[in-house]
């Protein structure tokens, strides 16, 4: 059976402008230049121009330095790859997702990618996922194969991609806000993290304060009139004979490439700051509610404490400290002895004589 083999190249070069500094979104911009479809005549063997129009589309605008997202749709349905998006992500590494059409019961995909290290080949008829490394100026090439009955079409698609950063800005950071014992301000080494746009939040995406705003209600943060502690809604009370304690929190997260961490701490002995042995097992979450939980407690002390939960890409935070993404969240927690039994009487340091009893003066 003879073959025929026929070459389609797609080249765009896309330049992400995401500005870092004190701005509250982050400007990207696009470069359409070089952006083509075309169309493949099998029979005479000849690739057509169709047009210039851009492929990119669904751009997401809210952008940090170093993070660049948007969706890449191909309008033309002769070809089997049906639309791949791209992402930069904060260490510098390109997602792709890429997916394809089948265009005939016998059509499959591979998808074949280079990187610094060497060619890799993934092949399927799903969406592949795939991430290779690549820094800022370097160009990343994908090559997407599909193979049809009695005939082999290569579509090969070169991509490159920069991401320009302004760092002559400060960045946009969240802080927590119990009080500053905990570390809470910038004086204090307090916790906070980058806001890095919609990628990871603990509950809606928070807002950037230039320090921390510790209070006694751990709400200095929402005195704008936004919440920003809403990842939980509802912190029962810890028992001071509890052994275990557990929550559910509510976590946004687009990112599938690198695992995001949530992590707590309770101030058991209310000593005002948050000990080693007070920290909560460490979660790997996923999109929606995830339960953070504490094991084997002792030592808790009754009245009203503090409850501190970090999220980022970063395994291994303390309590204090910056992490590069991800959000910070304090709330108060109450401490309680446990209620008696129903039935039962409490007698204390109550003496009844035995006899009537005389006093003289």
């Amino acid at each position: 059976m003879k073959h025929y083999l026929y070459l389609l190249v797609a080249s765009f070069l896309v330049s992400f402008l995401a500005a870092c500094g004190t701005a509250p979104v982050a400007e990207a911009k696009l470069s359409n230049d070089n952006v083509f479809s075309f169309s493949i005549d099998p029979k005479s063997q000849t690739v057509n121009l169709l047009n210039s129009q851009t492929f990119l589309q669904n751009l997401d605008n809210s952008l940090q330095c170093g993070l660049a997202q948007a969706s890449i749709l191909q309008p033309n349905r002769d070809l089997a790859l049906s639309h791949y998006d791209f992402t930069f992500l904060p260490n510098n590494q390109l997602k792709i997702i890429a997916k394809f059409k089948n265009v005939s019961p016998y059509a499959y995909a591979d998808l074949m990618f280079e990187r610094v290290t060497g060619k890799q080949i993934l092949s399927s008829t799903e969406p592949a996922p795939v991430a290779l490394v690549a820094s800022q100026e370097e160009t990343a090439e994908l090559e997407f194969l599909v193979h049809h009955k009695g005939r082999v079409f290569t579509y090969e698609v070169v991509a490159k991609a920069k991401v320009l950063c302004d760092t002559s800005g400060e960045e946009q950071l969240d802080f927590g806000d119990a009080p500053d014992g905990y570390g809470t301000t910038l004086a204090s080494d307090g916790a906070r993290h980058v806001i890095t746009g919609s990628l990871i939040a603990l509950g809606n995406f928070g807002e950037s304060e230039d320090d921390g705003q510790p209070t006694v209600g751990a709400d200095g943060d929402d005195l704008n009139g936004a919440d920003d502690e809403d990842a939980l809604t509802n912190v029962p009370a810890l028992s001071t004979t509890a052994s275990s304690y557990s929550i559910d929190v509510l976590v946004n997260t687009s990112l599938e490439v690198n695992p995001v961490y949530l992590v707590g701490w309770i101030d058991l002995n209310g000593n005002g700051n948050f000990d080693a042995n007070e920290k909560s097992d460490v979660v790997v979450v996923t999109n929606g509610n995830n339960t953070l939980s504490w094991t084997d407690l002792s030592g808790q002390v009754a009245g009203s404490s503090y409850l501190r939960i970090r999220l980022s890409t970063t395994n291994g935070l303390g309590p204090t400290g910056a992490a590069p993404d991800g959000e910070v969240e304090d709330y108060p927690i109450d401490i309680v002895e446990p209620e008696p039994e129903n039935g039962t009487i409490i007698i204390v340091n109550e003496t009844i004589p035995d006899d009537p009893q005389s006093f003289s003066y």
